[in-house]
This record gives C-alpha cells, structure tokens and sequence, in this order.
C-alpha cells in the first residue's frame, strides 16, 4: 500500500513540475493566437478604419471651394417677357469662387495630417493592448488548464486515501470519522474541479471572442508557458516607455493639433474672399441699326467679422482652453506610466522571487512531507486529519505556484502595455 501511495505522490510532483507531459497534444501557439488576433479581431478593425479614413481628409481640407456657376434672366419685363424691349434685359451665366486668404489652407491641412498622426498611434495603442488580452486569457487558460490536472491528480489521490481509511477500519485500526473526512474532502474536490472546468470553458470563449471566431470552433493544444526574456533592460524601459507609449505620442499629435487649430481660428477673422464673374448677353433691337453689347461684370467680396466678439474671439479662447487641456491630459498619463512601470516591476521581482521560492523548495519539501505523513499514518503514528492537512497543503502550493507563474507572464504583458511595445 505504501508503494501505491509514493508512486501516486511521483506522478503529482512531476504532473507540477513538467505540466506538459499531463496532455499529449501540441502546443497551443501564443504568437499565431496574436497574429490572428490583429488581423481578425473588430475591434482593431475599427480603429483600422478610422486611421484610414482620417487620411483622407487632408487633401480635402486643403483645397478650396468648388466653384459656383449661376444661369439666369436679368431685368425681363414681366408684361410682355420680351427680350427686346428693355435695355437692361439680358441672359447672364456667372461664376464665383471662393478663395481662403493666405495660409488657411495650409493650416487646415496641417490640421488634419496632425490628426491622422495622431489615429495611427491611436491604432498602436489599441493593437498592443489587444496583444496584452490575447496573453491575458493565454495564461489565465494555462493557469486554469494546470489547476484541471492537478485537482484531477489529487482526486486521484483522495479515492485512494478514502480506501485506505476503508481498510484501516475494517481491521479495527481506523475510524469511521477518518473515512467520512476522507469522503468529504474527495467531494470538495470534485466540485473544485467542476467550477474549473466551467472558467476553462468561459476562458476559451473569451479567446474566440478575441480571435473573432465562431464560439463553436475549438482551441486546439495546450498553452504552455515560455521562459521569458526581456529585449529591452530595465534601465531602458523608462526612456522607452516616454519616447515609444503610443498613447502618449497620440497626445503629442493631440497637441500639435489643437495648436494648428489655433493659430486657424486667429485667422478666421478673415477667413476666405469670393470672386465673381458675369456676362450678360443682350438681344438686339428689332431694326437693324440698334446694336445692344453685351455686359461683364466682375465682383469681390468679403465676409465682415461684426460678430466676433461673440464667434470669433469666443472660437480663439476655446483652442486655448484645448490646448492646456491636451497638455495636462499628457502630463497626467505621463505620471500614470512612470507610475505603472514601477509597480509593475516590483510585482514581476515578486513573482519571480515566489516562483523559485515554491518550484525549488516549498512543493519539493511539502512533497516529501506528505510521503512521510503517510507512512507514519500507515503504521499508526500519525493521524488522519494531519496527513489530510498535508496533502490539502500541497494542493494549494502547487496551484498558487502556477498562478504566480501565470500572473507573472501577465504582468510583462501589462508592461508591454506601459512601454508601448513588445518586448517579451
């Protein structure tokens, strides 16, 4: 019985420490996960889009108006409708168009180029926080999965403690309540189990979701955590996360934007003139010797700012008001960045310190403990509530080792959020 018992300890430590052999199935590829995500998912899509279409814009903002083209009759007796009659009597066609005083043009297309800039980071931003909820659900899989075959290892486990106590109290060597307590903890398991089977299946939906897939396909493989190595040292990722966030080059483009529309609106006081031209063809008098000429006409005109107490100057205080907001706006990220690079640093040092801590000695030790506790129990040196204590003990360990091990690799995807790129 002691040897069944130790070979069942073996296959739970080494289930722990090589996750990979409990599943014969290929590997569940984070990087194709990503990939598909990027192209796939809609929600980059519409992001997508926007940046494109605000491309757009520049060259229209930049050109003038078309040009306006006006047919008509001017000064037709309304008793008659003769076109004889009067002198002033004549078909004209006119054309006007309206011209933007020096620099409006350029500043509106400076305008918009600011803002398609500033589209295109937006698109970064929402693609790398795209990456970190693919990596997200990847280790929140991964932990899950690993709980899964560490609770089925020790509902193993448990049946084989309930027999044990069975046996023990048929000889007369153990109690009823030992098997009873066995019984109990067997269930608790198996409802451990189901819960996570149920967040494997909410997991794996949100990965589909993520993937744009239908929430009928399947995952195929198992997720697998890699041994993760940074491209950029910590000393850099200061320095990076301010030049390279695209969150914060977005409220730089911002910025330059609303300082465009600014100097725009000082300019709108005098925004465009028109021009206009006309000719009017006039009919002859019904003898011959009367010749009527024909009429041109040319005319400027301006738009008069009477009302810029109320519009324009109103138009220029609001552009300032702009401005200081996009700029406190940036301050205010700046300081979350340099804020979340520091946490996040400190919980990565701390997981990486809890990951060694219970992969080198606590699982290792708590293993070996409960081996001897059941040895001592099989000859009646121990009791069955401490050696219970003991296995429960190392079921805990074993699975806060993997969720450190999953909430660190969350962590440097939260990272590659703050630095504005991938770096793991």
């Amino acid at each position: 019985m002691k040897n069944i018992f130790s070979a069942s300890l073996l296959v739970i430590f080494y289930a722990f420490s090589f996750p990979f052999l409990a599943f014969a199935q290929d590997v569940l590829d984070l990087n194709v996960l990503i990939d598909e995500a990027l192209k796939k998912n809609p929600y980059v899509k519409v992001f997508q889009e926007n940046k494109d279409a605000l491309w757009e814009r520049p060259s229209q903002v930049k050109s003038w108006d078309d040009p306006k083209i006006i047919f008509g009759v001017t000064n037709l007796s309304a008793d008659d409708f003769d076109f004889n009659k009067q002198d002033m009597t004549q078909k004209s066609v006119s054309v006007t168009q309206n011209i933007p005083f020096p620099g409006i043009s350029r500043l509106k297309e400076r305008a918009a180029v600011e803002e398609s800039k500033g589209a295109e980071k937006e698109l970064a931003n929402v693609e790398i926080n795209t990456v970190r909820a693919v990596k997200t659900t990847y280790y929140d899989l991964y932990f899950v999965r690993q709980a899964i075959i560490i609770t089925d290892a020790n509902i193993d486990l448990m049946r084989k403690f309930v027999e044990l106590t069975q046996a023990k109290y048929e000889v007369g060597n153990g109690l009823q309540e030992d098997i009873l307590k066995a019984q109990v903890e067997l269930y608790k398991l198996q409802e451990l189990l189901i819960n996570l089977k149920q967040k494997d299946a909410s997991i794996k939906a949100d990965m589909l979701r993520l993937l744009n897939r239908s929430n009928t396909e399947q995952l195929q493989g198992v997720p697998k955590l890699d041994k993760t190595e940074p491209s950029i040292s910590p000393e850099d990722l200061k320095s990076t996360a301010l030049e390279e966030n695209p969150l914060l080059q977005q409220l730089k483009h911002v910025i330059a934007q609303k300082e465009t529309e600014s100097l725009l609106a000082k300019k709108n006081y005098f925004q465009k003139f028109s021009i206009t031209a006309a000719y009017g063809q006039r009919d002859d008098w019904e003898s011959a010797d009367r010749h009527r000429p024909d009429l041109v006409s040319l005319l400027i005109g301006i738009d008069l700012p009477v009302w810029s107490k109320s519009k324009q100057n109103k138009k220029v205080s609001e552009t300032q008001h702009r401005i200081m907001q996009a700029k406190a706006q940036l301050k205010s990220v700046k300081n979350d960045i340099l804020f979340k690079l520091n946490d996040l640093l400190a919980k990565i040092k701390k997981d990486e310190a809890l990951v060694a801590l219970y992969k080198d000695q606590i699982i290792p030790e708590a293993t070996q403990s409960l081996d001897a506790d059941m040895s001592a129990y099989q000859v009646g040196r121990l009791d069955f509530l401490t050696l219970l204590n003991s296995q429960m003990t190392l079921l805990n360990y074993e699975t806060k080792f993997h969720k450190v091990s999953s909430d660190l690799q969350k962590n440097f995807a939260d990272l590659e959020v703050v630095v504005g790129k991938r770096i793991y």
